[in-house]
Parts: structure tokens; sequence; C-alpha cells
């Protein structure tokens, strides 16, 4: 009896924490004052067959210009190997000057860690269209450039997005859409 009492108890904690707000993933920071964002769509970017992270967007439903994209590293990956990654991404966005992605890889050096297998970024992007970027749950640092945080953020959600697929699923069942 105490056996089946207990599968209950445990079917209970599964049930009752597995419908919480999904928003309970994001930095405290982040939740404490945005307690209105809410995962809305989520991917995964394989590298040829190697699962590189997991992707999730967060929204507010009446507020457009607030989002949070929180990326789930399945593997080991250098900031500078990031960082990288990033200013080719951005680089196609627009049409930017090649003193401006410096001054952006400058900063994004001085905020970017190197990720182990299970860490997260949470890239967020505020009603002043800053970028704040948090590694786990610590803050990291912000680029207070709107052209910056359109360009890394449509990386993902954007005209020119680095992977259609994943932007398809991340957007599907947004609030908003990026374009």
């Amino acid at each position: 009896m105490k056996n089946i009492a207990l599968k209950f108890t445990l079917l209970a904690m599964v049930l009752t924490f597995g419908s919480v707000n999904l928003a309970q993933a994001l930095p405290e920071e982040i939740k404490k004052n945005y307690p209105d964002l809410v995962k809305v769509g989520q991917s995964d970017y394989y590298f040829f067959f190697i699962d590189v992270y997991d992707i999730e967007l967060y929204q507010v439903e009446k507020v457009e210009d607030i989002l949070a994209l929180k990326i789930t590293y399945n593997r080991d990956v250098a900031a500078k190997k990031r960082i990288e990654h990033a200013i080719e991404a951005i680089d196609r966005q627009g049409n930017f000057s090649p003193k401006t992605l410096s001054a952006w890889e400058g900063q994004m050096a001085s905020i970017f860690p190197d990720v182990k297998d299970g860490d997260s970024i949470t890239v967020f992007q505020n009603e002043s269209m800053s970028t704040e970027f948090y590694h786990n749950d610590d803050y990291r640092g912000v680029i207070n450039s709107p052209e910056f945080t359109e360009a890394f953020i449509g990386t993902w959600l954007g005209k020119h997005a680095t992977d259609q697929s994943i932007k398809h699923d991340l957007l599907k069942d947004a609030f908003h859409t990026e374009e």
C-alpha cells in the first residue's frame, strides 16, 4: 500500500511541476522583472550529426519588443568559436562596416564565456532594444545597440536567419514574428 501511495505522490508531483510556468527556466533576474514571459517555441541545432544546442524562444504576449532566447549547449564550445560564428551570421543580416563588426566582436569577447555541456546562454532583448547576456543564471553584460540586437536576434529569427528550420520551429506558435 505504501508503494502505491508513493507512486501517486510522485505522479502528482510530476503533473504539478510539469504545469508550472515555463519561464522558470530563465535566469532569476529576468523572471523577476518579466514574469509574463512565456515559452512559445523551441528547436535544436545540429552540425552534421552533432547535437550542438537546444534553443527556446520566450515572449510576452502584449509586448512585442521583449523576448528571450535560451540556448542550452549539448557540448563544450569555446567563446572564440561562438563569437566567430556570431559575427559571420550578423554580417549576413545587413550591410555593416568592418569597423562596426569589429566593435561588436570586441564587446562579445568581453561578455561571451566558454560553455560546457549543459550550460545555458540566455539572450534577452529588452524594451530599449539592448541585448543582455546571461550564462546559466549569471548576468554577463549588455550590448546597448538596437542595430546589434536586431542583427544578433535576426541570426535565429530574422529574414536572413542562419537556419530557416530553426526559425520556423521558434516562430510557429509565437505571439510576434521578427520580420
